[in-house]
């Protein structure tokens, strides 16, 4: 990962816990709607690998939001990012 691709990923986590406490307080989105996003941009590999580096910097609460994210089924994608897979050909193991 470049220097530019992990500032961009840092911002974009940022971004991504400021989405969550505005959610919270029940304005301009929901935290359904943000729980799909986040799990679908934190599934990458690449934020997936650097979330793990810098997690532990940001709200315990936010970390877990993510965590719940990123574990519900109810927020899988139709294509593993990381294989291309969809969840039929994975069987439940993607």
């Amino acid at each position: 990962m470049t220097p530019a691709e992990e500032q961009f990923l840092r911002l974009a986590f940022v971004h991504f816990q400021n989405g969550w406490l505005i959610a919270r307080e029940g304005s301009l989105i929901s935290l359904s709607v943000l729980a799909r996003d986040a799990a679908d941009f934190f599934r990458l590999p690449g934020p997936q690998w650097l979330w793990k580096q810098v997690r532990d910097t940001h709200d315990p609460e936010f970390v877990q939001f993510i965590a719940d994210s990123v574990a519900s089924p109810q927020f899988r994608s139709s294509v593993d990012p990381a294989s291309g897979n969809s969840p039929e050909d994975c069987h439940g193991q993607c």
